[in-house]
Formats: C-alpha cells, sequence, structure tokens
C-alpha cells in the first residue's frame, strides 16, 4: 500500500509539474521565483486540503449544513482545475485563488460565527500574497482585511441580518480581536515583505551574476575558438610554407620544430633536427659570427632581425641564405623563429656583375692610359714624315713608326684578351 501511494505521489507530481512548467519564463528572476512558490502551494495544498476537508464536510452534514460543505468542494476543486488549465494566464490563475479563498473565509466567518477561522484564512491568505505579488498588490490585501473586519463589525453593531457574530461577539470584543488580528497580520506581511525582497534582490543579483558569467564564458569560447583558429592558421602556414622554417630555443639553440621545406632543403629529418643546434647548419668558420648576431638580438626589444647568412646542408655545401629571425611564444616560452630563403643564385649573380665591371674598368683604363700614348707618337711621327723631306730622317721615323705600332698592337691584343675574360651577364 505505501508503495502504491508513492507512485501515485510520483504521476501526481509529473503530471502536475508538467503542466505548469510551460509558463515559466527562460530567465532566473524573480516572477520565475514566484512561479515556482505558486506552483509548489497548489501542488502540495491540494492534497492537504483534502485530508482537512473530508471530516469537516461529514460533520458539517451531521449538523444540517448543505451549502458550506458543497462550497468548500467546490473550492477545493476549482483551484486545481483553473490552475491546471494552461490557456489561463499565471497571474489571472494566482487572481482567482486570492479570491476564492477570501470568499471562503467570509463565508465561513459569516455563516460559523467565528473570528478564529476567519482569521485563519485571512491571515494564511495575506502569507499566500506576500509570496506571489508585488508591493502594491500587499498593500491591497492589508487594506481588504480592514475592510472586510470593518464592514463584519458594523454588521455585528448595526445587526444587519442575522448571523451569529452578533450573538457571539460584542462590538467592543469584536474590536479588540480585529485591531490584534490586523496588527498581527501587518506584521508578519511587513516581515515575510522583508525578507522577500532579500531574496529577490539575491535572485536579481544571481541572475546578474549569471548573465555576466554566461557573457564572459561566451566570450572565452570565441576567443578560444579563434584560438584554435589562428593556431590552425599558424600551422598552416608554418607547415606548409615553400620556404624553410624553424623554432629554435633562444637559450640552447637546439631546434624545437621544422617544416617540410627546411627538411627538403636542408637534408636532415626531422628527428635529426631535434638533435641539432642551429651551429649544425653553419660553417665552423662562421659560429662566432653567428653567436655575435644573436648577442644583438638579445639586445633588440622585439627579438627582430635581417641578415645575409651562409649555411651548410647535409651534404657539406654551403650557400648563402637570407634569414628573418622573430620573438614567437611556444608552448608558453618565448622562442625564436627563422624563416630561410636560398640567395646563393642572388649573390653570384651580383658577384658576377662586380667582376665583370672590374673588368671592365682595367679595360677603360688600357683604353685611356696604355692605348693613348703608342697612338699619340704614331699621330705625332706621321705629320713629321709629311713634312719631312731628308731620306734619312724619314727612314728613322718609319722605324719609330713601326715600334710603336707593334706597341699599339700588343696593347690591343691585350685588350682584346681582357674583353674575352669578361663573361655576359643577363641584366634583365
Amino acid at each position: 500500500m505505501p508503495l502504491q501511494l508513492t507512485r501515485i505521489w510520483k504521476v501526481y507530481k509529473l503530471i502536475f509539474k508538467n503542466i505548469l512548467t510551460k509558463k515559466f519564463n527562460k530567465t532566473e528572476d524573480a516572477s520565475n521565483w514566484r512561479a515556482k512558490i505558486f506552483i509548489k502551494i497548489i501542488l502540495y495544498a491540494t492534497p492537504l486540503s483534502l485530508l482537512a476537508l473530508l471530516p469537516s464536510v461529514i460533520i458539517l452534514f451531521n449538523n444540517g449544513r448543505t451549502f458550506l460543505p458543497l462550497f468548500d468542494c467546490f473550492i477545493l476543486l476549482s483551484i486545481p482545475t483553473v490552475a491546471l488549465i494552461s490557456r489561463i494566464k499565471l497571474s489571472y490563475q494566482k487572481a482567482y485563488v486570492v479570491l476564492m479563498l477570501y470568499l471562503l473565509a467570509v463565508i465561513k466567518t459569516v455563516l460559523l460565527g467565528s473570528f478564529e477561522i476567519g482569521a485563519i484564512y485571512l491571515l494564511a491568505l495575506s502569507v499566500f500574497i506576500s509570496l506571489l505579488f508585488s508591493s502594491a498588490v500587499i498593500i491591497t490585501s492589508v487594506i481588504a482585511n480592514i475592510c472586510i473586519y470593518t464592514v463584519l463589525g458594523l454588521i455585528i453593531h448595526f445587526q444587519l441580518f442575522n448571523s451569529q457574530l452578533i450573538n457571539k461577539y460584542p462590538v467592543d470584543f469584536w474590536i479588540f480581536y480585529s485591531s490584534n488580528f490586523l496588527f498581527l497580520n501587518m506584521a508578519i506581511v511587513v516581515i515575510i515583505r522583508h525578507i522577500i525582497t532579500g531574496i529577490e534582490k539575491t535572485i536579481s543579483q544571481q541572475a546578474n551574476l549569471r548573465m555576466h558569467l554566461q557573457h564572459e564564458v561566451n566570450n572565452k569560447n570565441l576567443l578560444n575558438a579563434q584560438l584554435i583558429e589562428s593556431v590552425g592558421h599558424y600551422k598552416s602556414l608554418f607547415f606548409r610554407n615553400p620556404s624553410p622554417m624553424w623554432i629554435f630555443d633562444s637559450e640552447t639553440l637546439r631546434f624545437l620544430q621544422v617544416n617540410g621545406a627546411a627538411i627538403r632543403k636542408y637534408g636532415y629529418t626531422r628527428a635529426q633536427f631535434k638533435l641539432m643546434t642551429i651551429k649544425d647548419i653553419r660553417p665552423k668558420e662562421d659560429i662566432e659570427s653567428l653567436l655575435d648576431t644573436l648577442d644583438k638580438i638579445n639586445n633588440n626589444n622585439n627579438g627582430a632581425a635581417v641578415s645575409t647568412v651562409r649555411h651548410m646542408g647535409k651534404n657539406g655545401k654551403p650557400f648563402y641564405a637570407q634569414v628573418r629571425c622573430s620573438d614567437i611564444v611556444y608552448r608558453g616560452k618565448t622562442e625564436r623563429l627563422v624563416i630561410s630563403t636560398d640567395i646563393t643564385q642572388q649573390i653570384q649573380y651580383t658577384q658576377a656583375i662586380e667582376k665583370q665591371n672590374e673588368q671592365l674598368r682595367e679595360i677603360a683604363y688600357l683604353q685611356s692610359h696604355i692605348v693613348r700614348a703608342p697612338l699619340s707618337r704614331i699621330l705625332g711621327l706621321v705629320n713629321m714624315l709629311k713634312t719631312s723631306t731628308d731620306k734619312q730622317s724619314e727612314t728613322e721615323i718609319i722605324a719609330y713608326l713601326d715600334t710603336s705600332a707593334r706597341e699599339l698592337d700588343e696593347v690591343i691584343r691585350a685588350i682584346v684578351n681582357k674583353t674575352e675574360g669578361v663573361d655576359p651577364v643577363n641584366h634583365n
């Protein structure tokens, strides 16, 4: 039997809550809290009222009263019925409960002639209103209680109609009872309202705090999503970059991470790189220069630097590389990121141009200085030959011409040899 009652109670609560909780709003505020209180009151008051109703109905019927027990049954059945109709707004449902309880309190007080039972209902009603309504409604309920006891006092004083209150309570005693009840009623309402105000303020603060925390959580989730996205972009830029890239420890100079382009360019495997330092890809004679450069980078606030250096792959052949170094946070520590670009062809091209320019400068020197001397002599001897009339002088001039011509020939041959040694360079 207890097990069956437990099952019935669980089914009753489930049905009741499923119907009434549809009226909840999605925010955790004071109105939502009042709605839950209303549901709890109806949920537990309905079966408890049934337990109180059965003996009172039996007693009233045995005493020849019919209206009051029927009205009690109507109240008991109508309140949960109205509460379970989902189409009726929650505010209307609460107003209906208040109205029915006021009617029940007044009718029982008048018909039974009992100040006590009416006071109990009105006091319970004041507590109910204090829990579920705003301050304006609570004040209205207190005024309504004052009006009810004032009207009942007038009925007693003027004997407006036949009521057991007239015979049971003199006017002075009624004033004494009602004034004490109203004082107790207002005191309880003020205390309950003070407590409820504190609870509502706490609920409001909690709701604001929850919204703030939710906002922060959303922001953090957004930042985390952006961070994950940026990490993905970084990995894509790092590992798929066509230029060799690596990250090395700023203290030990060990390789921490390398991309595929570095593996292909330098010939080492990823595992081999992890066992090496950046000094292992430099010629031995350049290591001291490397350490000096690192010291300069360490003194630089942003850790960024661009330089042209010589690197060396696994095959031992050095090549020129332009390296860009900058700081990067890797696994929670500031390390160095390096991007390397092979510029050997550019360096060789520049060196070829410089060599060609040097050769051209030598040719220009030969043309302007060495060629000019024998050519000047030849021109002078030719003029002398034109004006000479002495055979012996002509013979000597011709001999000097031959010597100068041979010197000029040797110079021209030297220039031709120099010209043949100049490699053509494509300037496009």
